[in-house]
């Protein structure tokens, strides 16, 4: 399989900003693990 058919790019927008998100298939197990990776959000999750 081609890896650029499985990139997955996206923006994340919170509180006016936005977050750019490259990411892969199967890369994290669930939406919620990758947002808090990617934002520094204090008692999320």
């Amino acid at each position: 399989m081609d890896s650029e058919e499985n990139t997955i790019i996206f923006t994340l927008v919170y509180l006016g900003g936005d977050y750019p998100v490259r990411t892969y298939k199967n890369e994290y197990h669930s939406l919620m693990v990758l947002i808090a990776v990617h934002l520094d959000l204090i008692g999320f999750g």
